[in-house]
């Protein structure tokens, strides 16, 4: 995909899925041993679990990436819209809707049908960043880049200090740095060799904020579920940021931090594993005809079925988790417990095809300025990538941003278009 052919969104989605199992990768060193750690040995992870749940993984990650090259790789060339007089109004727009409905949440959830609409509040956000970075790029306007820049980085931040929770923000910043990656201003042909050492820092950096977080976590959320203000939170932040434990590989404690809940591989790999060696028997397509009907409104459908689930997942590895644990074992667990290695390879590749689809309506409409549809595409494709969900949410999500971007693109962006 050549440069202005995308957004970035099928990037983002290696990046995000890479993310989740990374955690793999300690059973490269030789001298790990997950059975040390009590809560890993609990958990049945073993090396062998994990090495059948990367295979699963890299035919997902594969069917993935022919998926996308299946589809067209050149975006229509549409009739161009000048930008605004005042370019950066829509983006800022749009991260305020984003960062109002991110932080308001918790209440606008206990609306009856409202949680979908809710989820989709980061996607608006990232979607307001990558507008602002395009026009800060066209303008050459170099300190705005900067500050959006540093913008996309505070994401983390941004939602441990709101939840308790980075793992949304991570992703947020995975989809933005993707953005970047493809939409930067032509002329530097070493600028993928020049930014090896920048991602190798980023790397280290992020993994030491992972074990620090990690080893913080308990006191961030005691504190910040108690819904206190805003300072009490900082605080704590700060209190954790005091506690910074560079990353080292060498160290049990971290390696076993990571593969702990980096390594959804784990989960993929232990129902390979009960599959192989006991009678219980694929689910062949039940979760995905919950899927089907997943856009339904409960307070349309108060019975509606959920797919997914602790449950589901004990069933098909027989690991018990305590009551009311929330399980995100993936897409890649979901699509082989119903067709097994056919069901994650034909399943990723249609997926990767409907990223890539979403994609090019995106980038086309970006390169004529028609933003309005751009941040309709550009968001339902970025709610499509959420490969550590199971597919009845990620349903459920897309039927919400799609119901909020109809409104907001008219109330947001069409009245600032003038046709050329």
């Amino acid at each position: 995909m050549g440069w202005r052919q995308t957004t970035g969104l099928p990037l983002g989605f290696l990046f995000v899925i890479g993310i989740a199992h990374i955690g793999a990768a300690v059973y490269l060193l030789p001298e790990y041993d997950p059975a040390l750690e009590p809560y890993l040995k609990q958990g049945g992870v073993t090396a062998e679990a994990t090495g059948l749940g990367m295979i699963a993984t890299a035919v997902a990650m594969a069917s993935f990436t022919i998926g996308t090259l299946l589809m067209p790789q050149k975006p229509r060339d549409l009739p161009s819209h000048p930008l605004s007089e005042k370019p950066f109004k829509t983006p800022n727009k749009l991260l305020l809707f984003g960062l109002f409905f991110l932080l308001s949440s918790k209440v606008v959830s206990l609306i009856p049908s409202a949680g979908p609409v809710v989820s989709s509040a980061m996607f608006f956000l990232i979607s307001g960043f990558c507008l602002a970075f395009y026009v800060a790029n066209r303008m050459g306007d170099n300190k705005k880049i900067w500050l959006y820049g540093l913008l996309l980085m505070a994401f983390p931040l941004l939602t441990v200090g709101a939840f308790g929770f980075a793992a949304a923000g991570v992703n947020m910043l995975s989809l933005g740095l993707a953005f970047f990656l493809y939409r930067r201003k032509k002329g530097d042909g070493l600028f993928l060799l020049k930014l090896v050492p920048f991602v190798l820092l980023v790397f280290y950096i992020g993994s030491s904020a992972y074990i620090t977080y990690m080893q913080n976590r308990s006191m961030l959320r005691n504190t910040i579920w108690r819904g206190v203000g805003i300072s009490a939170r900082l605080e704590a932040m700060a209190k954790a940021a005091s506690n910074f434990e560079p990353f080292d590989w060498t160290d049990p404690r971290h390696l076993y931090l990571i593969d702990a809940r980096l390594n959804q591989s784990s989960l993929t790999g232990r129902a390979i594993l009960t599959h192989r060696h006991s009678s219980i028997k694929f689910e062949n397509g039940k979760t995905l005809v919950y899927a089907v009907f997943a856009w339904v409104p409960r307070i349309l459908w108060p019975g509606k079925p959920t797919a997914g689930g602790s449950d589901f997942v004990t069933r098909h590895t027989g690991r018990k988790f305590s009551r009311g644990t929330s399980v995100s074992a993936g897409q890649v667990f979901e699509l082989y417990v119903n067709f097994g290695y056919a069901g994650v390879a034909i399943g990723f590749a249609i997926l990767g095809a409907l990223v890539r689809w979403f994609d090019l309506r995106a980038c086309e409409h970006l390169s004529c300025n028609d933003l309005a549809k751009f941040i309709r595409y550009h968001v339902i494709g970025m709610v499509l990538i959420q490969p550590s969900s199971f597919v009845f949410f990620m349903v459920t999500s897309v039927a919400g941003a799609f119901v909020v971007t109809i409104w907001l693109c008219r109330w947001l962006v069409r009245s600032e278009l003038k046709p050329a």
